[in-house]
This record gives C-alpha cells, structure tokens and sequence, in this order.
C-alpha cells in the first residue's frame, strides 16, 4: 500500500514553486489563445494564486504515493487533467461552469441518519441511459470534481459502477457513501472504472454513538472497514463527519484526525449540521445563521509536525466565511436529484429544471441568472424564510421536495443581493 502522508509546512514554498511553474505553461497558452484578454487573464492567475495560498494556509497537502497530491477536499488532485482544466477555466471569463457537481442516483437507503438531506418523497430515478448522458453533459460543461452520492450508491451498485465508467478523466470521481454493501471487490471494480475516492460518512468516534446517529446497528464497523479497504486499492479517503457547529473544537476535530489516521483516511471532513428539507420550515432560522468556528483550530493541527501523519483536517465552517470562499450553491457547486432536479446544493430544495425535459447546459444558465457569483451570505440563510413564506401561500407544496421551478423561481427573485466574499474580488 502506498504511504498517505502530510506535506510539513517547512516544504510548502517549494510545492507552491513547482505547482506554479506547472501552471505557467497554461497561462502562457491561454494568452496565445486571447491576446486581448491579457490584463483580465493575469489578475484571474493572481486570483488563483491567492486562492491556493488561502487554502494552503488552513490546511495540509496530502500525498499519495510520489505522483498524487490532493490540497483540499473540493479541488482535484495534482497533477492531473481535472485540475488542469479547472486552472483553464480560472482563467477565464466567458462561462463560469459548476466546478462541483453532487449528482444523487438513488434515493435509497437503509439508514435514518437525523441530518439527511435527501428525505424528500420518492420518485423515479432517472433511466439509466439518461444518467449515463447526464454524466457526460456534466463533464462537458465543466465540472472538474464529480461526487457520485443518494440515498447509498452502494444499494443500487451496478448502476454507480456505471455512472463511475461514464466519467472521464476531466473530472476527478468520489463516491459518497456509508459503506453499506460496499467489499473489497466492489471497491476494486469501482476503481478500475475510474473512481478516485470515497467520502465516507462516520459522525461519532464512539461507535454506538456513531449508530444511533444513522439509525442502523453496526454502521460505524462498516464504515471503518470501508475506508480500510479504499485504503487498501491505495486510493483517496475522506472521513466526513457531520456535527452540530457549536461542537466543532479542537478536542473534537483531533479525535476524528485520530480515527481517522488509525484508519487510512486522508482528509477528515467536518460538516457542520444546518437544517435541511423540511427541516427548514417552521425553524427559527437561528440554526441558519451559524456559530463563529475559530480556523486557529484546524490551523493548529494541520501544522503540528508530530500529526504529519495524521490526516488533513477541513470544514465548510471555516471555508464559507465571507473573508474566504463564501456559499458557492449555485454559482460553482451544483446538486441534481436522483430524479433529475436540479437544485443550488443539497440544502436548497428548489428546483429551478429537470433533467428529462431540458439539456443541463440550459438549467444551469438558468441558475447562474438568479445566483451569478459566490456569496457573503450563506444561500441557505437567505433562502429558509423565503420558503416559509412561499409554504403557507401553498399548504401541501412540501410534501414531495424539492419544490418545482414556478415556486423555486418566485423565491430565488426575491432574493436579496449579497456581497462577493473576499477571495472572489480580483
């Protein structure tokens, strides 16, 4: 098995100089192509520049072996033809595709995890050959990290085997998963079609903790011998945790880093809880508007030396403030249901298009006019009571989410304009 470690601190200014050096051939062609462009192109490099710094700067390059270096959660590996074609599309400014595309396949699943998402009413999956396209579409348009989820994947595995093999290089492939189902074989199979990792879900380090979160005895060993066995093909692990943003400490963030070493995770996700779904309705929106997560913390433990073998420690807590990234639902990141609508992200249940009446190209222009750039504010915030409001003009309109376009579009024009956060201004 390869070795997954750290990269220390002390050798951060050379892999910025040779990732540098690796995208100046691609400036330069950029430049060939549109000469006219050139100021517009060079501040968008400083801006990536920026970005990768900022990034850099909060978390731990993990290394794979002596040819694959993963610096954060969302963003492709380097080398690799997927970030190569998300540093192209930096550096333009005629068409901002999704970068991150979560496309569900199922709505199954034998878990009752208190966070979901996805409790939303069942309805028919797309056909397959229509998923199959829709992978395409999505690759086409831009997407340079794929993160292939439901309901469990694993349930339905020859139709996520599929889904896997129709992606190409383009994009780099996760599978998000509880691990149900999920051997040995399987996971060989999935990685020989082109998967590059698995999110696995594990929220407690305490194990009947961890079960009675997801409502299924036992989840927490086949979580842990999921990941051991990613591990094993000597591909990618993500640990992802969901815990309440008033429980993101040190003390918390370093027991999973823990677990998550002893395991052979490479990076440990902490996804704060935000009310989801119906979730949304009827809540005081206090939830909405999030705690204060201090990133010293993630910091701290990302450059200790002596946790260089632990894995990197990320959250969208951190990462989503105003003076870093900010939400991106619906101006990069993009969630289609396994039913084929498509919605800002998974905790905005507005559907703005299907993917069997229209080509993706067209919704996702459709979104882009109502969300044009990343904001200040998290979309989820503005939009909660919003969707109040629209739920008692319609008793019954919830019962089956997401909600369809005619509503989803009333609300999202009466969305207020937001601020850009910080690392978008150029």
């Amino acid at each position: 098995m390869e070795p997954l470690i750290g990269v220390p601190r002390a050798r951060m200014a050379a892999l910025r100089a040779r990732m540098v050096l690796w995208t100046l051939p691609i400036v330069a062609d950029e430049l060939r192509r549109r000469p006219g462009q050139a100021i517009g192109i060079w501040r968008r490099f400083r801006r990536m520049y920026r970005t990768a710094n900022m990034m850099a700067a909060l978390t731990k390059p993990m290394k794979l072996g002596d040819g694959c270096i993963k610096m954060s959660v969302y963003v492709p590996h380097w080398p690799s033809k997927a970030i190569e074609s998300r540093a192209r599309r930096a550096l333009r400014n005629d068409f901002v595709p999704p970068e991150q595309v979560t496309l569900a396949i199922t709505d199954e699943c034998p878990y009752r995890c208190r966070h979901c998402s996805n409790a939303r009413g069942r309805r028919e999956p797309l056909p397959l050959p229509r998923l199959i396209d829709l992978v395409k579409e999505i690759q086409d348009l831009g997407a340079s990290w794929l993160n292939i989820g439901g309901g469990e994947p694993s349930v339905v595995f020859d139709r996520a085997l599929a889904t896997v093999k129709a992606a190409d290089e383009r994009s780099e492939t996760w599978l998000n998963t509880i691990g149900f189902g999920l051997d040995p074989d399987k996971i060989k199979r999935l990685k020989d079609a082109g998967l590059f990792g698995g999110r696995v879900s594990i929220h407690s380090c305490d194990p009947n903790a961890h079960d009675e979160f997801v409502g299924y005895p036992g989840a927490f060993n086949i979580a842990v011998r999921t990941i051991e066995s990613f591990r094993k093909q000597d591909m990618f692990v993500i640990l992802s945790a969901a815990i309440p943003e008033s429980a993101i400490t040190e003390e918390a963030t370093l027991g999973f880093m823990k677990l998550g070493r002893d395991i052979g995770a490479g990076f440990v996700e902490i996804i704060p809880i935000r009310p989801a779904g119906r979730a949304v309705i009827g809540c005081t929106h206090a939830e909405l508007k999030g705690h204060h997560v201090k990133e010293d913390i993630f910091r701290r433990l990302n450059d200790d030396p002596d946790l260089l073998d632990y894995p990197a420690a990320s959250s969208p807590a951190y990462l989503e403030t105003p003076d870093r990234f900010g939400c991106v639902a619906g101006s990069e990141r993009l969630y289609i249901s396994a039913s084929g609508d498509v919605q800002p992200c998974p905790l905005v249940n507005l559907a703005v298009g299907n993917v069997m009446d229209e080509p993706l190209e067209t919704i996702w222009k459709r979104l882009h006019g109502f969300i044009p750039s990343p904001r200040a504010q998290r979309l989820c915030s503005q939009l909660g009571p919003l969707m109040d409001e629209q739920v008692r003009k319609s008793p019954g309109a919830f019962d089956i989410l997401p909600l369809p376009p005619s509503q989803s579009n009333e609300i999202l024009v009466k969305m207020a304009t937001c601020d850009l956060p910080k690392v978008w201004s150029l």
